[in-house]
């Protein structure tokens, strides 16, 4: 039997700013508010990366810059929720400062992240080339009414062994108002890598079926700064699928080629056989003004 579907409604009226910001409350706490853009009863995970990175860079001073977030998603949260968001000073050295983000919602801990910071240096360079994709040309999407336009370019489709080079490409950049600060924009290149779409399962635009999926973790690697208004390639590959959970590696380039960050992620899949699928009302709304 397949699911049947279900509509609840669910809040929309929070710019992108407001939802990926976090406000202070006292010390090294901070609070944040879910909103419901994605069109599911739960919050979209980039919401919650963001918050984390945002809470992070309010506690640490001078130059340093977040150069990467671990962490795992414990519990999942509802459109509408208040966050309470505890940061622990883990430590402070002249290059390294690392924070532990907790987020807390109805008393329950529902994720936890490790973002570690860094003094820029002087060093010699090295990336992966971006791979030979055609411009973004035509006419983009915003996937799940979500603040970011999407031009998908597909997969690599199979192998004669049956594997993929890559399970999706896309084009992406934000299309709502941004701050130039350093840190919100890492807050917003956190919320763009979970817009993993359907990377998780290879050979999935010739699929139908009903299955639902979750994000247990995520990895991301911050390399070089870039501005998130402009277009960004996102690559992703599903490396293996086992036990009901798929783990992805992405990349994410700026048009001009630099590799500006780099993630991975894993996800639980299941299908939803005889259960409801729920999709919430709430919709991102274009924000008027300049970006």
């Amino acid at each position: 039997m397949l699911a049947t579907l279900r509509t609840v409604t669910a809040p929309h009226e929070l710019t992108f700013a407001e939802a990926i910001d976090v406000i202070e409350i006292d010390g090294d706490h901070f609070r944040g508010r879910y909103p419901g853009w994605n069109g599911y009863p739960r919050v979209f995970g980039g919401v919650v990366l963001a918050q984390a990175i945002s809470a992070a860079v309010a506690t640490v001073e001078g130059p340093k810059v977040p150069n990467s977030l671990h962490g795992v998603f414990l519990r999942p949260a509802t459109p509408g929720d208040t966050a309470e968001l505890h940061v622990e000073r883990v430590r402070d050295g002249r290059s390294f400062s690392t924070r532990q983000v907790t987020s807390v919602v109805g008393g329950k801990e529902t994720s936890r992240f490790v973002v570690s910071f860094r003094a820029p240096e002087v060093s010699g360079g090295y990336q992966l080339a971006m791979g030979s994709a055609q411009a973004p040309t035509g006419r983009p999407t915003s996937p799940d009414q979500l603040p970011f336009e999407v031009i998908e370019l597909g997969s690599s489709g199979p192998s004669p062994d049956g594997t993929y080079e890559w399970t999706r490409r896309a084009w992406i950049r934000s299309v709502a108002r941004m701050a130039p600060t350093p840190g919100f924009q890492t807050a917003a290149l956190a919320y763009a890598s979970d817009i993993t779409m359907m990377a998780f399962q290879p050979g999935a635009e010739l699929v139908d079926d009903d299955s639902g999926d979750a994000s247990l973790d995520h990895a991301l690697w911050f390399h070089r700064p870039s501005d998130l208004r402009d277009w960004h390639l996102f690559e992703l590959r599903c490396v293996s699928i086992s036990s009901a959970c798929s783990t992805v590696q992405g990349t994410i380039h700026a048009a001009d080629g630099r590799l500006v960050a780099s993630m991975a992620q894993e996800l639980l899949i299941r299908p939803n056989l005889a259960g409801t699928i729920v999709r919430a009302e709430g919709r991102w709304t274009p924000e008027q003004g300049p970006a």
